[in-house]
């Protein structure tokens, strides 16, 4: 038996279609809709303002959000700067609801993790199902994975700063509910990472300068060796030396060696044998460079 069918799409216009399949059909459809960012909005507004009859009716402000400043001068940047001042505030308080006890350095360490760019593009992806695809950016920047997973970051920031301008221009007496829907955002990813036995305090830098000051060794001098344009992006590598040892590694920006060349470096020092193991490469160019300059 065939079934004739007729969906209503984002714009209004309608698709028409025919199969005997119909369970099947539609969720192939399913499967390859493209949300548009009315729908990932108005979902938005219906998680955040749940039980309260309070709907979008302008959304320029997040299509700002999510426009990139290759394709237009009117884009995110601004809303960038107001979301990520408002969400350094939620991720504290989401860090103090399961760590209430943190003092100042736990809670400064551990919101730089929280901040890291891996962190809220992934948050973006996972809560914004579907808006990466929407990023209005060059086809060029969405094809480096390190850039694009930058302005991810950026647009999580973005649309933050959207809501809350939103929302301060038509109902003010709501902001609170945005910073309950942030900050539950972040306590249920730090409790995902503790429950994963993920540290929340990453900082690698801060925590050997810590290592380095309690153990009376003289700090680390970290040296930009090269950067490198590997085609799919820009390879950093850098060393480390601290005391008589001198430790290369690479990474795709130059915040991210520096991190990794510290973690090395302790991890080196602690004596922890997995590292030697895991990273013979790095070892061996290391043995190498000592050899030349020694």
């Amino acid at each position: 038996m065939y079934y004739t069918y007729m969906l209503r799409c984002a714009d209004n216009s309608i698709y028409t279609g025919m199969t005997n399949d119909l369970e099947k059909r539609l969720e192939n459809i399913l499967k390859y809709i493209k949300m548009s960012l009315k729908a990932i909005i108005d979902n938005l507004f219906s998680v955040v303002f749940k039980g309260i009859h309070f709907v979008p009716y302008d959304y320029s402000l997040f299509k700002k959000a999510i426009t990139h400043k290759s394709k237009s001068k009117d884009n995110y940047e601004i809303l960038e700067c107001i979301g990520d001042g408002y969400l350094k505030g939620f991720i504290i308080s989401a860090i103090l609801n399961v760590y209430p006890d943190a003092n100042e350095h736990f809670i400064t360490e551990s919101r730089i993790t929280l901040e890291k760019t891996d962190t809220l593009a992934y948050l973006l992806d996972s809560e914004f199902p579907g808006l990466a695809e929407l990023i209005n950016v060059d086809n060029e920047i969405r094809n480096i994975n390190p850039q694009f997973k930058s302005i991810k970051e950026d647009v999580f920031e973005a649309i933050c700063g959207a809501l809350i301008s939103y929302v301060n221009k038509q109902r003010n007496n709501l902001l609170y509910l945005i910073k309950d829907f942030y900050v539950n955002m972040f306590v249920m990813h730090i409790k995902h990472m503790r429950s994963n036995n993920q540290a929340i305090n990453t900082n690698y830098v801060s925590i050997l300068n810590s290592y380095c000051s309690v153990n009376k060794l003289e700090f680390p001098i970290y040296s930009l060796i090269s950067k490198i344009d590997i085609g799919r992006g820009i390879s950093f590598k850098m060393k480390i030396q601290l005391n008589n040892t001198t430790l290369i590694e690479e990474d795709e920006t130059e915040k991210l060696v520096k991190q990794k060349c510290a973690q090395s470096m302790l991890n080196y020092l602690k004596g922890d044998k997995k590292y030697e193991s895991d990273n013979d490469l790095n070892d061996i160019t290391w043995y190498i460079w000592f050899l030349i300059n020694f």
